[in-house]
């Protein structure tokens, strides 16, 4: 995932890779590799299955497992080692960067009866880093936290926030209006 996710082209949340537990959700072998798990069952001789669909390198994610880690683990045997410490501090900082972004939203942002309204000179006061991830705060807030929304709309959204125009719209995707009311931002 973290392989896919930089080739095409991610954040710095995109780049946390899958969480060992998210919500109910649990993944208790997401750290065991597959020699690992191949070994235990082995050891205890268990029955298994392989998927042969895994075994063919058509689609994006076999072709990583299938043909670029044979090649990484060939030149850096250890390279799981340090990719899991990168991963480890991409959370952590990804953590901080969150914390610091649910600040400034319940700070900047108040529940309208159509929606949200923003406080842009607030929100100026902060770094485009907290910025964004307070445009994808409200976006998500909207529409939910599994809807997907890209750079390019976050970007549109931060380019009517600096608009000289005080007053102006943005039609966005699911029927969202953002309009640029002087120093608010409102998502209807």
């Amino acid at each position: 995932t973290f392989f896919l996710r930089i080739l095409r082209g991610s954040s710095i949340q995109g780049l946390t890779g899958i969480p060992a537990q998210r919500h109910h959700i649990v993944r208790p072998l997401i750290d065991a590799g597959r020699s690992d798990i191949m070994t235990f069952l082995h050891q205890h001789n268990l029955l298994f299955r392989i998927d042969r669909t895994n075994l063919e390198s058509d689609t994006d994610r076999n072709f990583i497992r299938n043909r670029v880690f044979p090649v990484l683990c060939e030149r850096f045997p250890d390279f799981r080692g340090p990719l899991t410490r990168t991963m480890e501090m991409i959370r952590d900082e990804d953590a901080y960067i969150g914390q610091q972004a649910d600040e400034l939203f319940r700070e900047s942002v108040v529940k309208a009866a159509d929606g949200l309204d923003l406080n842009l000179d607030m929100l100026r006061n902060h770094s485009a880093v907290l910025q964004a991830r307070v445009i994808l705060l409200a976006l998500y807030r909207i529409f939910g936290p599994n809807t997907r929304w890209s750079r390019s709309h976050v970007r549109s959204i931060l380019k009517l926030a600096d608009s000289r125009h005080p007053s102006k719209a943005l039609h966005m995707p699911g029927r969202l209006m953002v309009t640029r009311e002087e120093d608010r931002l409102k998502f209807s």
